[in-house]
């Protein structure tokens, strides 16, 4: 992984897959668009992140599916494109644009998947979600 956590812009996320496309571009070189599951920090809530493996720039494990645990470390992209379904509609896009995409528990022959560590919650039992000062 070349990017350090110290550089401006550095992103690092590890969820479980739920979506995974993979496209060929012009070049040949093709993308890989993954979708992971994150755990929010607070309750049993997720986030799902968008990353993106730009197969000239990333190595992307081959074989990754929906259910693997994955670690991807690059830069957040935000762009905007004009919708094709509904003219003048601007779409806006958050997005990890991956530097490196590592699967440290993919096995292709396993079907079993170990769950991701459910964060805990910071409030105290009965404490009021509106107590807390932000």
């Amino acid at each position: 992984m070349s990017m350090k956590p110290n550089t401006p812009n550095f992103a690092h996320v590890e969820g479980r897959v739920v979506s995974v496309r993979r496209n060929p571009n012009a070049g040949g070189e093709g993308v890989t668009n993954l979708t992971l599951e994150v755990p929010a920090g607070y309750k049993d809530y997720t986030l799902k992140i968008d990353v993106v493996g730009w197969h000239s720039d990333t190595k992307v494990p081959d074989g990754i599916a929906e259910g693997d645990y994955v670690v991807a470390e690059g830069r957040i992209s935000l762009r905007s494109y004009e919708s094709k379904k509904e003219p003048g509609r601007k779409i806006f896009v958050t997005e990890i644009v991956a530097e490196s995409i590592e699967a440290p528990r993919h096995k292709k022959a396993s079907t079993q998947q170990k769950p991701i560590p459910r964060a805990q919650p910071r409030t105290q039992p009965g404490e009021d979600v509106d107590d807390i000062p932000f």
